[in-house]
């Protein structure tokens, strides 16, 4: 029953079976026609704009639904905006379907029923093995494509952050680095990552790159050498 329910702290759990059921549909779809040519203009957004390799984005089940950056569609029962399609997959469960929209704003949309209480690539974390924390889920993909030596994870926006049931996770991680929009929402979610772990150290690019995106691929090199050294590229604590 509905009581029940809220005793079990439904918002930190992810969603029921029959919207997990519905979101893997979507997301089975979305696959389908990102390698379609239906799909064409998202691939090369991805490759291209995103430096995601083609093994990355399969592995992470990105996916496309056709249309314009502000229609919608109804595709098996949910409401789902047209773009590209970032699932949250976490140990086989589906907690939230991100969609990056082509134009608008905000540009990412989450469709409704998701759980906002997830948190994206949590399930990469090894045992003894640094974590950096991003904002956004393309920079997580482009750190664990890069690198063996950090797992990134993603809040999916800055005034996420991360939850009780994934710190076990990081109980054996040496160093949580992270890695957030230096703006304010950027700075205040660093500062709540601080406030649950003294081994969170806020990190940022080198100038002259905006982020991470940027960097990977203005200079693949330098930001592989940036990755081994992260304790160099300590941001001041605010």
């Amino acid at each position: 029953g509905e009581v029940e329910q809220r005793r079990n702290r439904p918002d930190e759990g992810p969603p029921d079976a029959g919207w997990q059921a519905a979101a893997m549909d979507v997301v089975i779809g979305g696959e389908r026609t990102l390698w379609s040519v239906a799909g064409a203009r998202a691939l090369r957004y991805l490759r291209e704009v995103r430096g995601l390799s083609e093994a990355v984005i399969r592995e992470a089940r990105l996916g496309y639904v056709p249309g314009g950056p502000r229609q919608w569609r109804k595709l098996h029962g949910l409401n789902v905006p047209c773009g590209v399609v970032i699932p949250w997959v976490i140990d086989g469960d589906v907690w939230a379907l991100k969609v990056r929209r082509a134009a608008g704003k905000p540009k990412y949309m989450q469709v409704a029923g998701g759980s906002s209480a997830g948190l994206y690539q949590v399930d990469r974390i090894q045992h003894f093995q640094d974590v950096m924390v991003t904002e956004g889920e393309f920079d997580a993909l482009v750190v664990n494509q890069s690198t063996r030596l950090v797992t990134a994870v993603a809040l999916g926006s800055a005034s996420n952050t991360i939850r009780e049931r994934w710190l076990a996770r990081l109980v054996t991680v040496p160093r949580i680095y992270a890695r957030l929009d230096a703006d304010e929402s950027g700075l205040e979610a660093a500062r709540r990552l601080q406030s649950l772990s003294a081994r969170v150290r806020p990190v940022q690019v080198p100038e002259p790159h905006k982020d991470i995106n940027d960097y990977w691929l203005a200079d693949p090199a330098g930001f592989g050498g940036w990755v081994r050294n992260l304790e160099a590229y300590r941001a001041p604590s605010s």
